[in-house]
């Protein structure tokens, strides 16, 4: 028996109207159920064992007939769990509920939640089961990604080789790994008490804050920072920070992550490569080198400043190869390109070292040394290049220098050829004539002239000699002008009746043309002749015979002019800037026929500076004549006019008879030395080294000695040392050598001399050293 309505009415025409009613209003109801859900609905028997889609939503196939084999579209894994969910919900009346897997009707796989009530009768008996089935797919491939990402994460999280740490808004740690403990030295206990800032270290707080606070506002999304933290034994360790913001379902930042890698060893490694490329640029500066480096797959050259100061570029780099190569020389571009290509040849690399021109911006040409080295990457023929570098200097200045130093080697060269040819020139007519010497005997007047002019090329060769001197004591700053008060004219009469000979002996028209006034300068007399006898001696040599010498002096102002002209070969122009150089020759063919040492002109150069004067080469080119402009200042104050004297070797009085030694390993050299002084009066006594003069010195007991200074064995300075040792002697020592510098004149005195002469010496130069001697 069931409870009834108390209100209920037992007409049966009612109750059938009000059951009718009933299930129309049911039907309705359940319609509307029907198109209201996304789900299935479905019926199924009291036993399971049939079942009636309502409405298969896609899921299954709707049908009007009950569907036996339903179980078929359940996978068979899943059989067991199905019924035993199944089992249990008709043993309990309850409710079923189970999330599975089915066949849909494609035959692929889907998830289903199905959830099915019981509908019973008045006995409480199971009468049949109204369920609903909601595909749940997607929402289980959901739930299977984030078990799956959370699962990953957790080993991420856990393995990461890096340490991750998660804070709050105020910096308190939520999350750590493992790493993260082992980097900052802490457990995870002792982390979740503290905030990040505590292990921060206090140089690196500010910095670390102000972004934290700007992440946390939202204000960036992510920064990476490198700072320090402190460990509990107080060491610092240096770590790189990747750090965002995790947000919540607002879009607000709820917490922040860090990943944290120690960065201490790269740290401490990038340090010593920058205190290594400090070193390495502190050198390139001391030897003012520029760093580069060529990338041929980019075609970029990357270069410091000091290659871009080389090169004249502005702006720092990297700069297209194009750029860079547009400022080479034309000239060298390719020999630089073909450089490069072997230096960065795969097999055999050659090494890169190349000297080249360049054409600076600024348009001055340059000389740079470029040197460097590539490296490769892979084996054999396949390898290619990996910082193809090196550095480049300036070395312009260098280049110039060893030019200069190339052209002074080639000048050197060809001045010890000419000066063995000059020398030659006078020795070969002296040693023709001595030859025939002895067939003249009975030809007073041949003999004569040929004496004539062996004294001739003799001086011409002491002429060399002395203008070598006197352009090595110019360039030492060794000489010293002896000025006087000095009539221009005396020292234009000097030279012309020194040079005369010469210029008679080419058969030159020589004319001058002085002042009628005279004019006075401030000079060395001896030097002034010098001047003008070697340009008038140049003049000479230059011109072919039977040509015109002219040498003119006016007043201009404050100065003399003195012009020597001569219509001889002339100079190049492309020689005039050069004419006063060392060892310059107008005419360095082997054919020429002038001859010279190429030192005249630059002891004329020299000697008028020394005067305060300046001279000028001008040339209208070759054949047509030379002519040289020397300026001398003017002397102002009135003094004593010099005027060279000479005292001719017949009218020399014959000084004081004495025994005099002479000593020379040369023999011919002591032997003709000793018929000088023989001519002079004196009694000679020739030796050739220092024991048998010693010997001689105890036995002849010479007034006066000539000793040679450079004698194999005991020189002179040694043998003048032994003399003077010797008790109760005193005899005048005279040094007589070749060398005749300042400092060889010192040193002689040094060693006991009491004179000094220069070979080869002359009659009067003997005479009145012996007359000074012999006097006292």
């Amino acid at each position: 028996m069931t409870d009834r309505d108390p209100t209920a009415t037992e007409d049966p025409a009612r109750d059938g109207a009000r059951s009718d009613g009933g299930r129309i209003g049911a039907e309705a109801r359940l319609n509307a159920l029907l198109a209201a859900t996304s789900d299935v609905v479905y019926r199924m028997s009291a036993d399971w064992s049939e079942l009636q889609p309502l409405d298969g939503r896609g899921l299954v196939a709707s049908s009007d007939a009950p569907i036996r084999d339903w179980m078929q579209r359940v996978p068979a894994d899943e059989h067991a769990r199905v019924k035993a969910a199944i089992a249990a919900a008709i043993a309990t009346k309850g409710v079923f509920e189970l999330e599975h897997r089915v066949f849909g009707p494609d035959g692929g796989e889907t998830w289903t939640h199905s959830r099915a009530v019981p509908i019973l009768d008045e006995r409480g008996d199971i009468v049949e089961w109204f369920g609903l089935a909601r595909d749940v797919t997607e929402s289980k491939r959901a739930q299977d990604a984030l078990r799956e990402s959370e699962q990953r994460f957790r080993a991420l999280f856990e393995q990461s080789t890096g340490g991750i740490a998660q804070v709050d808004l105020e910096g308190r740690f939520v999350l750590v790994n493992d790493r993260y403990c082992e980097i900052v030295g802490r457990s995870r206990e002792e982390l979740l008490t503290l905030r990040m800032q505590d292990l921060t270290h206090s140089q690196d707080v500010g910095g670390n804050v102000s972004l934290f606070a700007q992440l946390a506002q939202g204000l960036i999304a992510d920064f990476t920072i490198e700072k320090r933290y402190v460990r509990p034994d107080g060491s610092a360790v240096w770590v790189q920070s990747a750090v965002s913001g995790a947000r919540g379902a607002d879009g607000r930042v709820r917490y922040i992550t860090a990943m944290v890698a120690d960065i201490t060893d790269l740290r401490v490694a990038r340090e010593r490569q920058a205190a290594l490329a400090a070193q390495r640029q502190l050198a390139l500066d001391a030897a003012r080198l520029g760093w580069w480096q060529y990338d041929l797959a980019t075609g970029l050259v990357t270069h410091d400043a000091r290659y871009a100061e080389i090169y004249g570029l502005e702006g720092p780099g990297p700069r297209r190869a194009e750029e860079i190569g547009a400022l080479l020389h034309p000239e060298d571009a390719p020999r630089l390109w073909a450089a490069v290509e072997a230096a960065v040849h795969p097999v055999e690399p050659q090494p890169y070292a190349v000297q080249f021109r360049i054409n600076r911006p600024d348009g001055t040409l340059r000389w740079l040394e470029a040197r460097g080295i590539a490296s490769f990457d892979g084996q054999g023929e396949s390898r290619v290049v990996s910082s193809f570098v090196g550095t480049v200097a300036d070395v312009t200045e260098r280049h110039l220098a060893e030019e200069a130093l190339a052209e002074a080697s080639r000048r050197k060269d060809q001045f010890l050829a000419t000066l063995a040819h000059e020398l030659r020139n006078p020795l070969a007519p002296i040693s023709n004539a001595l030859q025939v010497w002895p067939l003249l005997k009975q030809k007073p007047e041949e003999a004569s002239r040929l004496r004539d002019m062996m004294g001739r090329q003799v001086q011409q060769m002491v002429r060399l000699i002395d203008d070598l001197l006197d352009v090595s004591r110019i360039t030492r700053g060794k000489i010293e002008l002896r000025r006087d008060r000095v009539d221009l004219s005396a020292a234009v009469e000097g030279a012309v009746e020194a040079l005369k000979p010469f210029v008679d002996a080419h058969r030159h028209e020589l004319t001058i043309a002085l002042p009628a006034e005279p004019v006075f300068v401030d000079a060395d007399l001896g030097r002034l002749v010098q001047v003008f006898g070697n340009l008038l001696h140049n003049a000479a040599k230059y011109t072919s015979p039977g040509g015109r010498i002219q040498l003119s002096a006016k007043r201009e102002g404050e100065a003399v002019v003195v012009v020597v002209r001569d219509n001889g070969c002339g100079i190049p122009g492309e020689m005039l800037g050069g004419v006063f150089e060392m060892f310059a020759q107008v005419d360095q063919s082997l054919g020429r026929t002038h001859g010279g040492l190429g030192i005249g002109l630059t002891l004329v150069k020299n000697l008028v500076e020394l005067h305060g004067g300046t001279i000028e080469a001008i040339s209208e080119g070759p054949g047509r004549g030379s002519e040289f402009v020397v300026r001398l200042p003017v002397a102002t104050e009135e003094s004593t006019v010099s005027a060279p004297a000479s005292t001719p070797a017949k009218s020399l009085p014959t000084p004081p008879s004495h025994r005099v030694l002479v000593v020379d390993d040369v023999e011919p050299s002591a032997n003709t030395l000793a018929l000088m002084l023989k001519w002079l009066g004196q009694e000679p006594r020739a030796c050739y080294d220092g024991a048998s003069a010693l010997s001689a010195v105890e036995e002849f007991r010479p007034r006066v000695a000539f000793l040679d200074i450079a004698m194999p064995g005991m020189d002179g300075y040694e043998l003048a040392q032994r003399i003077r040792a010797i008790p109760g002697y005193a005899p005048v020592l005279v040094a007589l050598t070749g060398y005749g510098q300042q400092e060889d004149r010192q040193r002689a005195f040094a060693a006991g001399f009491d004179h000094h002469l220069v070979k080869p010496t002359t009659v009067e130069a003997l005479h009145e050293l012996l007359m000074t001697v012999l006097a006292r």
